[in-house]
């Protein structure tokens, strides 16, 4: 059914399928949003469903953990385009889960996705009001910002978040070192060819 040619077909056995709650289920129904054949309001709409389905008491820590995992694993293989800007703002919506443990997955997983919206979403979470949230977001982007995020780094600056500002200043300085470190490489190449 969820190959059929009418959309809403379609749509209506993505929603029978999140009822499933199953690893399988939930990784037919990422394949369907990373789609870039189907349809944005069709994606849109299975990224709320899911977010409704994480959101269930019973079973949202594990539920939302589960899918975390499995978004980064579908994103490891994916390129930067509208299927990983679905899955952004599908966990930046599972950011906001209370459970501190989802939200260190979702850091995670968007750590792995490394877009310029995933790497935003990791510079607002080092707002988190959780310390074992804040610490692996700044590790994170230890790891993963370069110069092409020092304009967003440059902004958290501006912040009033003590913890934001002095990791912003640490990775400003880090790439700035780095950029130095490369600039001496490229010159010593270049004398050593002459």
């Amino acid at each position: 059914m969820l190959k059929d040619e009418n959309e809403d077909v379609r749509l209506s056995a993505a929603y029978a399928l999140c009822n499933f709650k199953s690893k399988h289920a939930m990784q037919l129904l990422i394949n369907v949003m990373i789609d870039e054949n189907e349809p944005e309001s069709m994606r849109e709409s299975l990224a709320k469903t899911f977010m409704l389905l994480s959101s269930y008491p019973e079973s949202s820590v594990g539920q939302s953990e589960t899918m975390v995992k499995l978004f980064t694993n579908v994103m490891r293989n994916e390129n930067e385009g509208s299927g990983s800007e679905t899955i952004v703002k599908l966990l930046g919506n599972v950011m906001k889960n209370e459970d501190e443990h989802v939200r260190l997955s979702v850091v995670e997983a968007l750590g792995n996705i490394e877009s310029e919206a995933s790497v935003q979403l990791l510079i607002n979470s080092l707002k988190d009001k959780n310390g074992d949230v804040q610490r692996k977001t700044a590790d994170i982007l230890k790891a993963i910002c370069t110069v092409k995020n020092k304009k967003q780094l440059k902004e958290l600056l501006k912040s009033e978040h003590e913890f934001s500002v002095n990791t912003a200043f640490e990775l400003l300085h880090k790439i700035e070192k780095e950029e130095e470190s490369k600039t001496i490489l490229f010159e010593n190449d270049l004398n050593i060819n002459e």
